[in-house]
């Protein structure tokens, strides 16, 4: 394989299948012992911070997915790394779109995400807020040239794009837990 030839789909579909097995038992095996919670009989609802099994199951699942399509993405071309890093349109709306739909945060299973939550506060963004958002910007970069760069099919990519964006989101509940939102 050279440096500007792609690399074979059957492959990384099966390399990214096998990454995301033992990643999604690991997560499991961390939400089952950190994250779920029996639903309480009385009130029908889980503990704050907790989650029910299948939210669990699931948001493990989607994340462990996410995970191992990036991973695969990024062992299948280790010898393209100087053609998938070079700067591009597509590229660097990639990385703006996945940064400005980052979620922040959780609260009733609806996710905050960062564009519209820093257009709300802009005036009083604090110093380290503003730089973990230029950080998530720099972090961002490389999984969009991943998908940009190493995947042919457009449709996929939007399918793949939309896959990162759900294994995040599915990657900061399983952290944080279910919060509800109170004024």
């Amino acid at each position: 394989m050279n440096k500007v030839t792609r690399s074979n789909p059957k492959i990384t579909r099966r390399r990214a299948a096998l990454i995301a097995l033992p990643v999604f038992v690991a997560v499991l095996v961390w939400a089952l012992y950190a994250r779920v919670a029996p639903v309480d009989a009385t009130t029908g609802q889980t503990p704050v911070g907790k989650l029910p099994l299948w939210v669990a199951i699931a948001t493990s699942g989607i994340a462990a997915m996410m995970a191992g399509a990036v991973l695969s993405l990024a062992i299948s071309n280790y010898r393209r790394w100087r053609v998938v890093l070079h700067p591009n349109l597509g590229r660097v709306l990639g990385t703006l779109t996945l940064w400005f739909l980052t979620p922040l945060t959780i609260f009733a299973y609806v996710p905050w995400i960062l564009g519209p939550t820093l257009g709300f506060i802009v005036f009083g963004v604090s110093p380290p807020v503003l730089a973990l958002s230029l950080l998530g910007l720099l972090l961002w970069y490389p999984v969009s040239c991943l998908l940009v760069s190493g995947v042919g099919h457009r449709l996929l990519r939007v399918a793949l794009f939309s896959l990162v964006w759900w294994g995040s989101y599915s990657a900061l509940l399983l952290y944080l837990g279910y919060q509800v939102f109170r004024l």
